[in-house]
């Protein structure tokens, strides 16, 4: 085998996505996944970002458009908790197929309903340190994946 098993993370095999929490009115934002952006940017992984929303993923015709291209195996999402708005998206990738991340940057602070039920569905539920640590360990099998 010269790539990892489907059920690790490998950046360059994914297509991630950021969920950003819906901003409240007057609210000042306590996103902890704020630095992500340029994280990734500076290990070369491009990641679409979005604002959670009262409406249905699947009505955002951006994010439907970047689900249906399916130009990788895996879908990353990374969000503050398991909204509802994130457990659509999840189960939308795994719809068409996506081997499904769901990152939360305090997975125990998540709903307790959700993670269980996206498990279920086929999600790969894990905390930002574990994510971190994964990514970590598979970056030699992403440049690999990139060259070839």
């Amino acid at each position: 085998m010269t790539t990892p098993p489907r059920n690790i993370v490998t950046l360059a095999d994914a297509t991630v996505v950021r969920v950003a929490p819906r901003a409240e009115s007057g609210a000042e934002s306590s996103d902890p996944l704020q630095g992500l952006p340029s994280l990734l940017e500076q290990a070369g992984v491009d990641m679409a970002q979005f604002e959670e929303s009262a409406a249905g993923p699947w009505t955002n015709p951006d994010l439907a458009a970047l689900i249906d291209a399916r130009e990788r195996r895996q879908f990353v999402l990374l969000c503050a908790d398991a909204s509802p708005f994130v457990v659509s998206l999840s189960y939308m990738a795994l719809e068409v197929g996506y081997n499904t991340f769901v990152v939360c940057s305090d997975v125990g602070k998540a709903d307790a309903l959700a993670l269980p039920r996206l498990q279920q569905a086929g999600a790969i539920v894990m905390g930002w340190e574990h994510f971190l640590n994964e990514c970590a360990s598979t970056a030699d099998a992403g440049a690999a994946i990139n060259a070839g």
